[in-house]
């Protein structure tokens, strides 16, 4: 399993959630099985984003795309230090 997080900090959640479920028909015909957004407890406007993938190679294309960089502008994040990183899964623990 493949995952891709994004980190960035934001300035609207509710525009930044928009977009999110906007792109999600792209994102599923690209491989994503899904996602959350999770929100800093102590800084609402950080804001991550966890997708799951079908494989690392979708994973690695979605994390590279130009659509993803627009998303990203049009979700309201506040600066351009996005971090966005490709993880594959190596151990599942079940606790």
């Amino acid at each position: 399993m493949a995952y891709v997080l994004i980190e960035h900090e934001i300035s609207n959640l509710e525009m930044m959630k928009q977009v999110y479920m906007d792109d999600a028909e792209r994102r599923q015909r690209m491989g994503c099985l899904g996602g959350h957004i999770w929100q800093a407890a102590d800084d609402p406007d950080n804001v991550s984003v966890v997708l799951e993938w079908d494989t690392v190679e979708n994973a690695r294309e979605f994390a590279g795309s130009f659509e993803l960089e627009q998303a990203m502008h049009w979700s309201s994040a506040k600066t351009p230090t996005t971090r966005v990183t490709v993880f594959e899964e190596v151990l599942e623990s079940p606790h």
